[in-house]
């Protein structure tokens, strides 16, 4: 595991809903060149002493302080992120009535070894930043941007923030997907598109493999061979079998360690302690095939 060297890709979407309902974002939009980002947590703390000891200590997240170190933010940004309103001939008004709405934050950190880790801040809102203007003296001091501001746990399931790292194991390659959008509420459960062999197909092959297609990712730790089996009709016995997940074609391919007995009925079993991403679980889905 290498350190941090850079951070870039910074970027911001606008979150049109967060309730006890769902939650969802308008389209992700670039921020700025970043130099520098900080997030800063809060964590409340309580103690409870007894007998002339601490005997517990409680710690509970609440969000915290972000600050985005930028170059010079360009009006229509400033417009978007503070809440203000451009004139329509290059200017921007800043009104009393304004209010800033609550952003979702994604950003890239690279580390020395050219690794990444992607960041996303679920819900924040910043402030006008202090304007600053100095003149040329002997020595020329480039001003850019800083702006502060904090970030809140949604209210629709409490996160408030996402990472995911290159190095971690069991990643999935999410460099060209990470900026395109801001997960909105999925309370969709997973649902199977299609099986080969297909439900209740005859004459199939003793070397089979048996492949589920599903309608979205599954979450990988779900996809497990006590979640996914065959079982032979005839004694109920498991057949051993490895179970493989492709994400990028939403299938899992479950392959006998032996061939199947043939002319004999299986039933395939997806249950229901697999679930997608968002952590629904699948309805438990039975299909029947018998071998040639």
């Amino acid at each position: 595991m290498s350190n941090f060297v850079n951070v870039d890709s910074l970027y911001y979407a606008i979150m049109t809903k967060d309730d006890v309902t769902g939650v969802s974002y308008g389209p992700v939009k670039p921020l700025a060149a970043a130099a520098k980002i900080s997030v800063d947590p809060d964590v409340k703390v309580g103690d409870f002493d007894a007998d002339g000891v601490k005997n517990e200590r409680v710690q509970v997240p609440n969000g915290g302080k972000i600050s985005l170190d930028v170059e010079t933010l360009p009006l229509e940004t400033q417009a978007d992120i503070f809440g203000h309103t451009l004139d329509g001939v290059g200017g921007i008004i800043y009104n009393r009535d304004d209010r800033a709405p609550f952003l979702a934050i994604l950003y890239r950190r690279t580390k020395g070894n050219g690794k990444n880790r992607y960041v996303k801040v679920y819900k924040t809102m910043f402030q006008d930043p202090k304007q600053d203007a100095e003149t040329i003296g002997n020595n020329v001091k480039i001003q850019n941007d800083t702006i502060e501001g904090v970030y809140l746990p949604r209210k629709y399931d409490k996160k408030d923030r996402y990472s995911i790292d290159e190095e971690s194991t069991g990643y999935v390659d999410v460099s060209t997907t990470f900026f395109n959008t801001i997960e909105n509420s999925d309370i969709v459960p997973p649902t199977i598109a299609s099986t080969v062999p297909a439900a209740n197909a005859t004459g199939v092959a003793a070397n089979t493999t048996f492949t589920w297609t599903f309608s979205e990712s599954l979450a990988p730790s779900t996809v497990t061979p006590a979640n996914f089996y065959l079982i032979k009709d005839s004694d109920g016995s498991i057949v051993g079998a490895t179970v493989v997940y492709n994400d990028a074609t939403k299938t899992v391919i479950l392959t006998p360690t032996t061939p199947l007995s043939s002319a004999s009925k299986y039933l395939a079993v997806a249950d229901s302690d697999v679930a997608d991403r968002a952590g629904n679980k699948l309805v438990t889905v039975t299909k029947i095939f018998t071998t040639a």
